[in-house]
C-alpha cells in the first residue's frame, strides 16, 4: 500500500522598526525590500515594516530612504517570526555647490517660444496692462477680473495659472513673494 505523503512548507514575517541615524525616531516611507524574493514592504507613519510569507534561510534585507545610505543587513530565518529593527545612516549634502542658472529661449533651444519686439508692444498698447497686449502670443491667456485689461490681469501660459508663472525683467524678478503672482497693474 502506497501512502500519500504531505508537506507543508512553514514561512515567517520579519517585521521591525526602521529609525534614522539623525535620531531615534522611525522613519515613514522607508522601502524595505528582499530581492530574492521579490517582497517589500513600506513603513508605516512610525516606521513599522512587516515582510511576509518568508520561507527558512539567509535572506539579505535592503533598506532604501532619501538622504540615508543604502542599507544592506543578512538575516537568518529559521523556526519562527523575528523582529528586526534597522538604523539608517544619514547623508549630509551640506558642502556640494549648486549653481541655478537662468536661460532665455532662442533658435537653439529645444522648445516653442516667441519673441515680441517693441514695435508689435508699441503698435498693441491701448493702456491696457501686459497681459492684454501679449493676449495675441500663442498659447498665451490673458484675464482681466473687470473684463477691460486694466486692474486685476493675468495671464495662463498652456494652462498653467498665474502663480505657477515666474517673470523677470532685466533679469529681476517680478512675483509676489507670498502670492507668487505678478501684479501687472504696477507695471
Amino acid at each position: 500500500m502506497i501512502g500519500a505523503f504531505n508537506s507543508y512548507a512553514q514561512n515567517f514575517s520579519i517585521g521591525g522598526k526602521v529609525t534614522s541615524g539623525f535620531g531615534d525616531e522611525g522613519i515613514q516611507y522607508a522601502v524595505v525590500i528582499i530581492q530574492e524574493l521579490k517582497t517589500s514592504s513600506i513603513t508605516d507613519e512610525f516606521g513599522n515594516y512587516q515582510l511576509k510569507n518568508i520561507p527558512p534561510g539567509t535572506h539579505l534585507i535592503e533598506v532604501k530612504y532619501v538622504g540615508h545610505e543604502l542599507l544592506q543587513q543578512s538575516v537568518t530565518v529559521v523556526d519562527r517570526n523575528l523582529n528586526v529593527p534597522l538604523k539608517l545612516k544619514g547623508i549630509s549634502e551640506i558642502g556640494r555647490t549648486v549653481i541655478v542658472q537662468g536661460t532665455k529661449a532662442n533658435s537653439n533651444t529645444p522648445i516653442a517660444y516667441s519673441e515680441v519686439g517693441k514695435e508689435e508692444i508699441r503698435r498693441l498698447n491701448n493702456g491696457q496692462d501686459i497681459p492684454y497686449i501679449l493676449r495675441f502670443t500663442p498659447s498665451l491667456v490673458a484675464t482681466s477680473d473687470a473684463g477691460t485689461g486694466i486692474g486685476y490681469t493675468g495671464l495662463w501660459i498652456r494652462g498653467s495659472d498665474p502663480s505657477r508663472i515666474n517673470v523677470t525683467v532685466n533679469d529681476i524678478p517680478l512675483n509676489d513673494p507670498e502670492s507668487q503672482q505678478v501684479f501687472w497693474v504696477n507695471m
